[in-house]
């Protein structure tokens, strides 16, 4: 059995790969026996997507994007049609509650001209590059970290696959409405006081791994927050991950403080100025108002 094989019926089981597993499976050799040992059981399973799926598959595009932005049915099961091992899910108490979509490239660009609505014919079978088409969790459950976690075990997944070497999205912005004063390629290259992007999408990706590229221009007719724009973001699956930045003054300042502090100010930001009242250090973070994104920037921390 291949590992990628290996990997796939082990997740059918609830035992996935540890948070810094893919790093280890890029410095596997490919002559090396794949090795099981140190997966973690999780409270769910993770398996294939199928046609069978259609209706949940559509009401998670119905509560996780806005109308505009929606896959139609036909294009859900064109991607399991044409790469059924690209497509999976995550099942609890027997019900799908989150799904990643993807299929191969020939390269790690998109040509010009490429839109999210024409991006599949560019699915090449075996092609060394995955793109992500993207992660949707069902909002009663984001607080539990799922989309993380499934993209985690998607990068990991095409770690160990036969001939890929690359993974590619192209992301959009959850903030960049708050931000229009600055042009999108500038907002996408803003940090924090931390160094990480301020946009807790670009976040995201960026501490798994992505170093983030640049804007694709009208990839997404009808996403009006981010002017029909998407954001590229690039793994190189088999290179080491680049060294921290070294820490400001400022940041040096944030790191002296007490960890409560560190946190506080951490939920805060990820809160807004619109929800700032909402932060008490006595309430439990999942009553916050937080969504997996701001949850997962607390984890890292």
């Amino acid at each position: 059995m291949e590992a990628h094989e290996a990997l796939m019926t082990a997740a059918t089981t609830g035992m996935l790969p540890p948070a810094n597993a893919r790093l280890l499976y890029a410095r596997r050799r490919k002559e090396d026996p794949f090795s099981l040992e140190g997966l973690e059981q999780r409270p769910y399973v993770v398996r294939s997507l199928r046609a069978g799926d259609r209706d949940v598959l559509l009401h998670l595009e119905q509560a996780c994007w806005p109308a505009p932005l929606r896959a139609s049915a036909a294009m859900l099961l064109g991607r399991i049609q044409r790469y059924p091992e690209g497509q999976c899910g995550i099942v609890m108490d027997d019900q799908l509650v989150a799904a990643i979509y993807t299929q191969r490239l020939a390269e790690p660009h998109l040509p010009s001209g490429v839109d999210s609505l024409n991006v599949a014919a560019l699915h090449t079978a075996n092609g060394p590059v995955v793109q992500l088409l993207a992660v949707n969790v069902l909002p009663t459950m984001q607080h539990m970290g799922l989309g993380d976690q499934l993209l985690d075990f998607m990068l990991c997944l095409a770690t160990v696959t036969p001939g890929v070497q690359y993974a590619i999205g192209v992301t959009r912005c959850r903030d960049y409405g708050r931000h229009r004063h600055v042009p999108l390629a500038t907002y996408i290259t803003m940090r924090d006081e931390h160094g990480l992007p301020i946009d807790p999408v670009l976040c995201f990706h960026h501490q798994h791994g992505a170093t983030i590229m640049g804007v694709v221009p009208h990839y997404r007719a009808g996403d009006v927050d981010n002017d029909d724009c998407g954001v590229l973001v690039h793994y190189d699956l088999h290179a080491e991950p680049s060294p921290a930045p070294c820490p400001s003054e400022d940041q040096t300042t944030i790191v002296s403080l007490r960890p409560a502090d560190v946190i506080r100010q951490v939920v805060q930001r990820r809160l807004g100025e619109a929800r700032m009242a909402a932060f008490d250090p006595e309430r439990p973070v999942r009553e916050l108002g937080l969504d997996s994104l701001g949850l997962m920037g607390i984890a890292w921390l």
